[in-house]
């Protein structure tokens, strides 16, 4: 039929026009070869909006043919496609888009700019549209507002639409918080049963919502069973909202197994009709606070990402806001500050389509903790930053303070070290002077005592020999001649033996300390002959009693001597005679004067 028309008024556009050769038959000449134009045009419209399938494009084009409709009168067609465009938007989960359709169509019925036959009817029905498609959108004040206005133009409606209006009303006031309200109208609803079974199975549901909200999770069962048998005497019906509020209540109650049950009945029943595709996003999210509830965060994000991009597909806004929101608030709980805002963000790109009083104050207040956290997160952060730092620089200053304090230990061993190796050495070195002192000194003695028994010798085989010859002569000699043959042996053994030894061991004793006597003289000066000798004879390591043996003398003597000579050189008691003499013997053999 559309065809048919389509090419009637194609003919009629080629009659009518007045162009020339070359001049395009579809331009308008005059005014009714401009509404011939319209017309044409308009059956193209309708051929292009029955074959098209995508929403955003059919929607456009309802739009279109709308305004066409409108501008040449044709208001019968224009209310027509007003009320497709929409449904159309009510499938597609687009309850925002569509409140204002039916309040643009109500507003054209209410001032005379769209006159049809069905005006009343059309008016009333764009009213109880209006609050369906308020309360599905969350639009609580503006749902509010048509259901009073409805109630008060239609006071006399039908059973059916009041127990619509009163059960979405109360739906209204309980998403505003005023549940007293809410409860008020649920009973009014109430009071209006039996209905037909949609409105009836409407208030059950809408009812059992409020207990639910409440907190009152038997009272809600109880409805919700009260639609069981409904469902079942009309398989028609919308069942995926049955199953979904069912499996709530199980998740409420922390009957998770049921719960999950229902959820997955829910999405079968969506997945039946690609209509109702928008309820499948609110399933998800109600799936998504189930798992939050069981502490599974993955499972939680998991749904609302499939919830937010569901809904981003059929163009489902209000859903994909809340969503966003939804796990902005779950990212946000995690610590996940940067995915949270980036979530609010997208929430807030979706306000002009989906904003209203109640999701401003969520979102609000979402935004004021979230800067609040950011602020207390960076502040934190910062404190950390600056306790990081100070730690760093007490763990570098310790350990700075523990490397100089082994380095200081190290030197000071090395020191030390340096100071026993060098103690070492300069004992080794003393034991080595003091062994070839030793060594010299018994070299001397040695040579002192070999010089004095070679000597002693001497003089013996002397005497033995004088002996041996006064045997022999002894019997022709008197007796005055014996005694002095026998002084004269005493004498060369005493005068020879004394001073030739003596002789022998200077000379000896100057050639190994060549210094001694030129020292001596320059600490004492005036030294007699038998001094310097007896001198010599304590520097060389001879005690009393070893000077008298070779001297011929006593021991008694040879101390008294001592004790002179000690006077003389000026030697208090605490001075050892044999110490002061080797002293100055030693500095002897080192040559100092």
């Amino acid at each position: 039929m559309r065809y048919c028309r389509f090419c009637v008024w194609f003919l009629l556009s080629f009659f009518l026009s007045e162009g020339v050769a070359g001049q395009d038959v579809f331009l308008p000449a005059e005014g009714e070869s401009s509404v011939a134009e319209k017309n044409l045009k308009l059956e193209h419209w309708f051929l292009r909006y029955d074959a098209e399938t995508r929403f955003t494009e059919k929607v456009d084009l309802a739009d279109s043919i709308l305004d066409l409709c409108m501008d040449i009168g044709r208001y019968e067609e224009a209310a027509g496609y007003w009320t497709q465009k929409a449904s159309m938007q009510e499938k597609a989960g687009s309850f925002r888009e569509a409140y204002y359709t039916w309040k643009s169509l109500g507003q054209a019925l209410q001032y005379g700019i769209l006159p049809v036959r069905t005006e009343d009817s059309l008016a009333m029905t764009a009213s109880l549209q209006m609050v369906s498609d308020a309360m599905q959108a969350g639009m609580s004040q503006e749902g509010i507002e048509a259901a009073y206005a409805f109630l008060h133009r239609w006071p006399d409606a039908s059973k059916t639409m009041l127990a619509s209006v009163y059960s979405n009303l109360a739906s209204l006031y309980m998403y505003s918080g005023r549940m007293e309200d809410a409860f008020y109208y649920h009973r009014q609803a109430l009071s209006l049963l039996p209905l037909p079974v949609e409105e009836e199975v409407l208030v059950y549901r809408n009812l059992a919502g409020w207990f639910f909200a409440s907190k009152q999770m038997d009272s809600s069962l109880f409805y919700l069973m009260k639609i069981r048998p409904l469902v079942v005497a009309f398989p028609d019906l919308n069942l995926d909202f049955y199953y979904n509020n069912l499996a709530c209540i199980y998740s409420e109650l922390g009957q998770k197994d049921l719960a999950l049950h229902y959820f997955g009945l829910a999405l079968a029943e969506v997945d039946k009709n690609a209509e109702k595709s928008f309820r499948k996003t609110r399933i998800l999210v109600n799936m998504s606070n189930m798992s939050q509830g069981m502490g599974d965060v993955a499972l939680a994000e998991i749904y609302l990402q499939e919830a937010i991009a569901l809904s981003r597909e059929i163009g489902y806004k209000e859903v994909e806001c809340y969503a966003h929101e939804d796990y902005a608030a779950l990212l946000y709980e995690e610590g996940k500050l940067q995915q949270a805002y980036r979530e609010l963000h997208a929430a807030y790109h979706l306000r002009d389509s989906v904003w209203n009083r109640e999701r401003e104050e969520v979102v609000y207040n979402l935004r004021k903790d979230f800067e609040l956290e950011k602020m207390q997160s960076d502040l934190r952060l910062a404190e950390l930053a600056n306790s990081q730092k100070k730690l760093s620089l007490t763990v570098l200053s310790l350990v700075i303070f523990f490397l100089l304090i082994a380095l200081s230990v190290l030197l000071y061993r090395l020191k030390r070290g340096k100071q026993e190796s060098d103690e070492v050495i300069r004992d080794i070195q003393e034991e080595n002077d003091f062994l070839a002192k030793g060594i010299e000194t018994e070299k001397q003695r040695g040579a002192d005592r070999s010089m004095s028994n070679a000597y002693k010798d001497e003089v013996l085989h002397q005497i033995q020999e004088e002996t041996a010859l006064l045997q022999e002569t002894v019997r022709s000699l008197s007796k005055d001649e014996v005694e002095r043959a026998c002084a004269r042996i005493a004498r060369l053994a005493q005068s020879g033996s004394v001073e030739n030894r003596w002789k022998q061991y200077l000379a000896d004793f100057e050639a190994t300390y060549p210094y001694f006597f030129v020292n001596l003289e320059q600490k004492v000066s005036g030294l007699t002959r038998s001094e310097k000798r007896l001198a010599a004879f304590l520097a060389s390591g001879l005690n009393a009693k070893e000077i008298a043996n070779l001297t011929g003398r006593t021991p008694r003597s040879i101390g008294t001597f001592i004790y002179r000579l000690r006077k003389k050189i000026g030697l208090g008691n605490e001075v050892k005679t044999s110490d002061y003499f080797e002293a100055l013997r030693e500095e002897s053999v080192s040559g100092r004067k």
